[in-house]
């Protein structure tokens, strides 16, 4: 049981530079399409506001319209 263990710890031990630098890359992904989540929720956000604000600024044009008649 013990050289089991010793073999495993060795061989983790032996590969941990590539371990490493598969788990950071793996990361980096979970990373970026995290972020880019955030950006595409922000962009419809921003998409809607915009709009909102476009219908606001119609609705006052015709009411100062029709308080000028």
């Amino acid at each position: 049981m013990c050289d089991f263990v010793d073999k495993r710890l060795e061989t983790l031990r032996k590969y941990k530079d590539i371990i490493m630098m598969f788990g950071g890359a793996m990361a980096a992904v979970y990373i970026y399409t995290d972020f880019k989540a955030v950006v595409r929720e922000q962009a419809e956000t921003s998409a809607k506001t915009a709009e909102i604000l476009r219908t606001m600024d119609l609705r006052l044009s015709n009411l100062e319209h029709q308080t000028n008649k």
